[in-house]
């Protein structure tokens, strides 16, 4: 389903959904940005912000749900923060990225191009 403000996307198999978010959801406690660059070769930057602290997972899925790389899984405090994936060994295709906080979870999709 897409609108004005970005698409939601079901997925039935490990993730749950694919957020584009064109606004700052404060509800969750974080804001999920779209990574960048997108597509990419080898390597892009994800973006979240936190509104509080809070212990974060960030992790990274193939097209099938196989877990492919943990890159956060910590308590963070409130700020912006940018992780860089390197996907140097992986194949051409696309990925998501999923954040997780005590409260929700929300997932980005990107696009490896070889």
């Amino acid at each position: 389903m897409c609108g004005g403000n970005g698409c939601i996307v079901k997925y039935d198999n490990r993730i749950s959904s694919i957020i584009n978010n064109s606004e700052e959801n404060t509800s969750s406690g974080f804001t999920l940005l779209q990574n960048y660059p997108n597509p990419f070769n080898p390597s892009t930057n994800i973006r979240y912000n936190l509104n509080s602290d809070s212990y974060i997972i960030l992790k990274v899925f193939d097209i099938l749900g196989k877990e492919i790389k943990t890159l956060v899984h910590q308590k963070q405090s409130k700020g912006k923060y940018e992780i860089r994936f390197d996907a140097e060994n992986l194949p051409g295709g696309i990925y998501f990225y999923k954040i997780e906080s005590e409260f929700n979870s929300e997932t980005g999709r990107m696009l490896l191009i070889k």
